[in-house]
């Protein structure tokens, strides 16, 4: 089900439900002010690969291509962030299967294991640019995107923190050019993850 919650006159009520019932979800305030759900698990524990809009108050579903019938392959993990426009980049996860014999998916992944390489790129991870009319465009994203960390950028150009062979590094998306560009700082997110009590802020 879907709550509205009116933090100015603490009231909340109930609105129609999800086209897709879902747990943990992903959702994110458009800029067209729709709002967005992806991601999350159903009542099997299985990720779940549609997605869908509703209106600016969140009460009425929009219907199709808006419906849940978009969909990016099922992912554990996935991330989201809003793009200028309406749009949408979604970024990551992990697939649900179990480990192949002697592979360890703990090293990349929280849920299920790194997704199978792909046939034409060698790539695991996959990343997406969701237009604002609900059509999905596949981003090449050579990175270990298990776990992703992916914030909106106040420019229109989110911030990622992903893997490039043994370390944690931040990257940028840079929209026009449709890749992400690794960005020359040196946070130690390594360690900051490795020490419970250190706060890392980007």
């Amino acid at each position: 089900f879907v709550e509205v919650v009116t933090p100015s006159t603490r009231v909340s009520k109930l609105v129609d439900n999800l086209w897709l019932a879902r747990s943990a979800p992903v959702v994110l305030r458009l800029s067209d002010q729709r709002v967005f759900v992806g991601g999350g698990t159903d009542r099997d524990g299985h990720p779940v690969a549609g997605l869908e809009w509703r209106d600016a108050d969140a009460t009425l579903r929009l219907a199709a291509p808006f419906d849940g019938s978009s969909e990016l392959e099922p992912r554990f993990d996935r991330a989201f962030a809003a793009l200028p426009g309406g749009a949408v980049l979604a970024v990551g996860g992990c697939e649900d299967r179990a480990p192949f014999a002697e592979e360890d998916c703990t090293r990349s992944c929280a849920h299920g294991c790194p997704p199978r390489p792909n046939a034409t790129t060698a790539a695991r991870y996959d990343a997406s640019w969701i237009s604002p009319e609900g059509t999905i465009f596949p981003l090449d994203l050579p990175l270990d995107a298990g776990q992703p960390v992916l914030l909106a950028g106040s420019d229109g150009r989110p911030w990622l923190i992903a893997r490039e062979g043994e370390q944690r590094q931040l990257y940028r998306f840079e929209p026009w050019q449709g890749r992400f560009t690794r960005v020359p700082l040196d946070l130690d997110l390594d360690a900051a993850q490795s020490t419970p009590d250190r706060k890392s802020v980007v």
